[in-house]
């Protein structure tokens, strides 16, 4: 699914998966803070993320120096696939390795040009099995385990992800 949150705060959506709904307005009060990131061919800038829900809590990170907590993941370098980037980055990240071969597209989630917050930017979300444990690394300074009632504690973009998992049931 994309969800694009433009400048008059109203969603548009386009679904990639039918069971995947949304319409979520843009929540000015989350700021979203990513360290430069490659763009598509588009001049967009996008984070692949990886979604890993277990018992209704979704996996997020915090880096050190921020507030807000984010889906582990990141940008792509040059020539990276999806694939290669997630793994890339779930290591770095939380020493974990993902399994490229068990990545489903969770969702596209895009907030356009003109937000109040940011924009445009995309996150591209996988869910997909790993082996390791979860433990952070480098930049991370901390992972958690977070319900819908954290949702004011992430970022706008990765609320939208909350949205979707809450709306399916996979997020109390």
């Amino acid at each position: 699914m994309t969800v694009e949150l433009g400048s008059d705060d109203r969603c548009r959506r386009r679904r990639t998966r039918p069971h995947m709904i949304a319409a979520l307005p843009a929540d000015p009060g989350h700021t979203l803070r990513y360290r430069p990131v490659m763009a598509n061919g588009n001049g967009v800038p996008e984070k692949v993320a990886w979604v890993l829900v277990r018992d209704d809590f979704v996996l997020v990170t915090r880096s050190h120096g921020r507030d807000r907590f984010y889906l582990p993941g990141g940008h792509r370098e040059p020539g990276e696939s999806d694939g290669e980037t997630l793994v890339r980055e779930i290591d770095e990240e939380l020493q974990a390795t993902i399994d490229p071969g068990s990545m489903v597209h969770f969702g596209t989630f895009e907030i356009g040009e003109g937000h109040p917050e940011h924009g445009p930017f995309r996150m591209i979300c996988y869910t997909a099995d790993h082996r390791g444990e979860l433990t952070p690394s480098r930049e991370i300074a901390e992972k958690a385990w977070f319900r819908y009632a954290d949702r004011d504690r992430v970022s706008v973009i990765d609320g939208l992800v909350f949205d979707v998992l809450h709306e399916a049931g996979r997020l109390s």
